[in-house]
């Protein structure tokens, strides 16, 4: 076989591997992350330990036929991770809803998994993915305080 077709299945090769490569990261922390592809994939999300709130929709594009959505610590759901979530076809035809809140207590990656048959340029999905922080209730308490603070010493100097 000469150089030339050996370099061209090379680049054949390396393509597919690129096309099937595992998930996609979408990025760190909170934030709202959007996300394409035409058929099954994974996107993930890497967090610091803390408490987190998750929604997401998804919505398919061109024919495509979107099969499940779902939310886990797993890039598999056949891994059966304690905190795998299906999202729910809506009445627009879109994948979403909000999700539990999570706590984390050591760095995490989470992933949402899209399940579709639709081929690339022609058909596929859209999605975001919103990612918030949920404050501890002592940091909520500690703000309440602070602001009551605030208050007396506002009203105590408006009486003198």
């Amino acid at each position: 076989m000469n150089f030339s077709k050996l370099a061209a299945i090379a680049v054949v090769a390396c393509g597919a591997a690129a096309a099937h490569a595992g998930p996609t990261d979408l990025g760190d922390g909170t934030g709202t992350y959007d996300f394409s592809g035409a058929h099954t994939h994974s996107f993930y999300v890497d967090l610091a330990p803390g408490t987190y709130s998750f929604s997401s929709t998804v919505s398919a594009f061109g024919g495509a036929d979107v099969k499940d959505v779902w939310f886990s610590g797993s890039k598999d759901k056949s891994d059966k991770q304690s905190d795998d979530y299906s999202f729910k076809l809506g009445q627009d035809g879109s994948y979403g809803k909000n999700v539990a809140s999570y706590t984390f207590t050591a760095p995490t990656r989470v992933f949402i998994d899209v399940k579709s048959d639709g081929s690339k340029g022609v058909s596929g999905y859209n999605g975001t993915l919103t990612v918030a922080a949920v404050p501890e209730p002592a940091t909520t308490a500690l703000l309440l305080a602070g602001l009551g603070m605030i208050g007396f010493v506002g009203r105590r100097r408006s009486k003198g």
